[in-house]
């Protein structure tokens, strides 16, 4: 089908409006029709990605096609990142896409590589990738780091009930935390003051 900017972004913009409102079955549609009329924007993948991972639990084909959806949105916001056109981005914007990028690598379980995506849109001035990548950390068992991670952004972005919230799952989901942390991490100087108020009860 021959190239047409205006319509890729029409239903880049439908797309995203309808699943704002919840019809995922129509913005999957119109994602669906991107991917035809752009096969190089990431956007439509990265959607179609997290459709296909809803039904992936009970559907092993659509684990399969949200991973293949999952990779070929990161490929392409990686082509984009190494482009003569991300000169043109700014910071922010950059990072975004730099974040949506490791999100993407954690989907398709490359996972040194979106922990350095994270970590490079941090560097460029993204808080909230502190919270995807706490999140991922999470996901993993990585408990003490997304601890840690958590408590960045309680620095970068101020205090959230959010972010307390998954704080306190994190500190609570580690057995005996204080027993096996000994540096000066956020996380472990917390721990251990739990620990302290635990033992003065």
């Amino acid at each position: 089908e021959k190239h047409n900017p205006a319509q890729a972004i029409a239903l880049l913009k439908q797309g995203q409006l309808l699943d704002d409102l919840g019809r995922h079955e129509d913005a999957k549609a119109a994602f669906e029709r991107l991917a035809v009329v752009e096969p190089d924007e990431p956007w439509s993948f990265y959607y179609l990605g997290l459709y296909a991972k809803t039904n992936a639990s009970s559907n092993e084909l659509s684990q399969s096609r949200a991973v293949q959806h999952f990779g070929r949105c990161g490929d392409l916001f990686k082509k984009k990142l190494q482009s003569r056109a991300a000169e043109q981005m700014s910071a922010q914007q950059r990072s975004h896409f730099t974040e949506i990028m490791g999100k993407c690598l954690i989907e398709t379980q490359q996972f040194d590589k979106a922990f350095e995506a994270f970590d490079r849109s941090i560097a460029d001035g993204n808080t909230f990738a502190h919270i995807t990548k706490a999140d991922a950390l999470a996901q993993q068992d990585r408990m003490i780091e997304a601890a840690n991670a958590y408590e960045a952004a309680l620095i970068s972005r101020g205090p959230s009930l959010s972010l307390h919230v998954a704080l306190g799952g994190v500190y609570f989901s580690i057995a005996k935390p204080f027993a096996v942390v000994d540096d000066d991490s956020p996380a472990a100087i917390r721990m251990k003051k739990l620990s302290q108020e635990e033992k003065d009860m």
